[in-house]
C-alpha cells in the first residue's frame, strides 16, 4: 500500500490541477452517519418510509414541522462534531496549491471549517437556509433558538438548502462541478459508493477528458474497476493523511 501511495502522491505533486470529489464517508469518521450506518441521525424515523413521510418537496409542504424534527435532529448532531484528519489532510493539499477545488456530496461543512476555501457543495448545506416563497437567505445560526420550523420575514417556512426528492440539483453548483471535472488533471474520490445521481457523474466526466482517478475507499466503489487509475484501500483519516506527507516530501525535493 505505501508503494502506492508514492505513486499517488507523486501524481498529485507533479499536477496543477487537482480536483477533490468527496461522499459521507468522510464524514461518517467525524460521528455524522449515512444511510447506511444509520444511528442517532435517524432516531425516530422509519428508513423504509423516509423519503415519503420526510425526504420530500410534497412532505415538506406537506407538514414542514414533522420535516423539521428532522432537520433539527441532524443540525444537532452537526454541532457537536468537527473535522477530522481526512478533512484536515485535504485542506493541506490546498494550502500546497495541489487541490484547487473539493466537489463534496456532504452538507456538514466540514471542509469549510477544516481550512478548505473552494468547496462546491452539490447538495447544499444544512446551515444554509432559504425561502420557498420569497428566496431569502439566512444562515442557522439567524433563526437557531427561535420557533421550529423557523420562518421567514414573509411568513412562509425557512428550509435547508439541501435538496429533497422533487427538487432540482443546484444548477450553478452542478455546472461549476462539470466545469472543474473537465478541467481536472486529477480527480482524488475520496468516500462514496458512487451511487447517487446526478453527482456520481462528476469523476466519469473528469476520466472522460483525460484526468487520472485516484481513489480512497474503505471498499471498492461504482467507479473502482471502471475508471479508477490508483486505488487507495482504507479509511480516509489514515490514508489522506498519508498521502499528503509523500506529496509534502516530493515538493519539497524539487522536480525530479
Amino acid at each position: 500500500m505505501q508503494d502506492l501511495i508514492k505513486q499517488a502522491a507523486e501524481v498529485i505533486a507533479g499536477s496543477r490541477v487537482v480536483i477533490g470529489y468527496t461522499g459521507a464517508g468522510i464524514s461518517t469518521e467525524s460521528g455524522i452517519p449515512d444511510f447506511r450506518t444509520m444511528g442517532e441521525f435517524w432516531e425516530g424515523f422509519d428508513p423504509a418510509t423516509f423519503e415519503v413521510e420526510i425526504d420530500s418537496r410534497e412532505a415538506f409542504e406537506r407538514d414542514p414541522a414533522k420535516v423539521w424534527r428532522f432537520f433539527s435532529q441532524a443540525l444537532g448532531l452537526m454541532e457537536q462534531v468537527g473535522p477530522n484528519r481526512g478533512h484536515r489532510a485535504l485542506a493541506r493539499l490546498g494550502q500546497l496549491g495541489r487541490m484547487a477545488a473539493i466537489i463534496t456530496q456532504n452538507v456538514d461543512g466540514l471542509h469549510q471549517a477544516a481550512g478548505s476555501e473552494n468547496v462546491i457543495e452539490f447538495h447544499g448545506n444544512m446551515r444554509q437556509l432559504h425561502c420557498l416563497k420569497c428566496r431569502a437567505r439566512y444562515r442557522w445560526e439567524e433563526v437557531k433558538g427561535g420557533p421550529i420550523p423557523p420562518p421567514c420575514r414573509c411568513g412562509y417556512t425557512l428550509k435547508p438548502t439541501i435538496p429533497l426528492f422533487g427538487d432540482h440539483v443546484d444548477i450553478e453548483a452542478a455546472s461549476a462541478s462539470e466545469v472543474l471535472a473537465a478541467n481536472a488533471q486529477v480527480m482524488l474520490v475520496a468516500c462514496t459508493h458512487g451511487d447517487i445521481a446526478p453527482v456520481n457523474r462528476v469523476p466519469l466526466i473528469a476520466k472522460e477528458y483525460g484526468a487520472l482517478i485516484i481513489e480512497v475507499n474503505r471498499t471498492k466503489s461504482l467507479y473502482t474497476d471502471r475508471i479508477t487509475d490508483y486505488f487507495l484501500r482504507g479509511e480516509a483519516g489514515e490514508i489522506l493523511p498519508s498521502l499528503v506527507e509523500e506529496v509534502e516530501k516530493n515538493l519539497a525535493a524539487g522536480p525530479s
